[in-house]
């Protein structure tokens, strides 16, 4: 009886111990809109650690946008952003990486091939 007992207990404590290990999920780069790949989580993890609420609001307002088809909007807020003095160079490049590929969304989609 007390070696089930026992037995009980280190199955659980086992059971447990895997359902704590469990691999963290990673956010994608991109996300897909209309056949576009937007870099908009990319850009939201690279300003995730601001702590400038102006930064934090463009950030949001350009997501915000994206999400409900108003490029034009979204676009706004990334330019704002993108000539924000607290950012790094790097952190620029990102968001001028996506004020692209919304651009190619506000022109409805792929631009046209060259003839």
């Amino acid at each position: 009886m007390k070696m089930t007992k026992w037995l009980a207990v280190g199955l659980a404590s086992v059971a447990l111990g895997f359902a704590g290990c469990k691999k963290e999920d990673k956010i994608p780069d991109t996300q897909q809109v209309n056949g576009v790949a937007v870099e908009m989580p990319k850009l939201q993890q690279a300003l995730s650690t601001t702590t400038n609420d102006e930064v934090r609001r463009l950030v949001t307002e350009a997501g915000f946008n994206l999400r409900y088809g108003d490029y034009m909007k979204s676009m706004m807020a990334l330019d704002q952003l993108a000539n924000h003095p607290s950012l790094t160079a790097e952190q620029k490049k990102i968001v001028n990486d996506v004020i692209e590929q919304e651009k190619k969304l506000a022109g409805g989609g792929a631009p046209a091939p060259a003839q």
